[in-house]
């Protein structure tokens, strides 16, 4: 069951819905792409003070890293570039439940059946790729090179996490001493946090 119904949600919400303005967002990330593959800013040049009668604001407001990363998908047809959108969106979740240490089959169940994840899928927000980046960023906050790499590689897509260069900083994460592994427990009360851990993470590894 926490298998079918999730699926069955995603296929749903996804081919369910093609033809029904699927992929929103996402087709204002491909045109941005175009617009900026062939020479034009990916930006509008005025905002009309009327909304659109069918209520459609296609507006890029994201840095222009993320409109020339896009690039290889809008060098696709639109149809095509949101399929493979949809299949990196769905690895971005599965990926992120891994290097979270969430990779049961009831974790991927809960999340693809929840509303934020089919609500991403649907209009192909960019929500999954913040998920993947700050998972990253968690999995190897003991290595700040790669943490503050993945926050970076958010920011570019959302630069609102900009907070996030603040927990880097305040926790002192590049002060690790390189002979500590990830993670490693110092004070007893850390120590204790550490060996509670795994049984936590078993209600998920089943």
């Amino acid at each position: 069951m926490f298998a079918i119904v999730p699926a069955a949600l995603v296929a749903t919400f996804t081919i369910g819905v093609i033809g029904k303005n699927y992929g929103f967002d996402f087709h204002t990330f491909w045109l941005a792409s175009r617009l900026l593959l062939h020479g034009h800013s990916p930006y509008p040049s005025a905002i009309p003070k009327v909304a659109p009668a069918d209520g459609r604001y296609e507006f890029f407001v994201y840095p222009p890293p993320f409109a020339a990363a896009l690039a290889p998908l809008a060098a696709l047809p639109f149809d095509a570039a949101a399929a493979v959108w949809t299949v990196l969106l769905i690895g971005c979740v599965g990926g992120s439940l891994r290097l979270l240490g969430a990779g049961g089959w009831r974790c991927y169940g809960v999340a693809f059946g929840s509303l934020p994840v089919l609500s991403s899928l649907r209009l192909g927000a960019a929500e999954p790729l913040l998920l993947l980046a700050l998972a990253v960023a968690w999995r190897h906050r003991d290595r700040w090179p790669i943490a503050g790499t993945a926050i970076g590689a958010a920011m570019i897509v959302k630069p609102l996490l900009w907070p996030m260069i603040f927990w880097l900083l305040l926790t002192r994460r590049w002060r690790r001493r390189r002979s500590d592994p990830p993670c490693s427990p110092r004070s007893p009360g850390q120590r204790s946090a550490f060996a509670a851990w795994p049984a936590t993470r078993g209600l998920c590894a089943a």
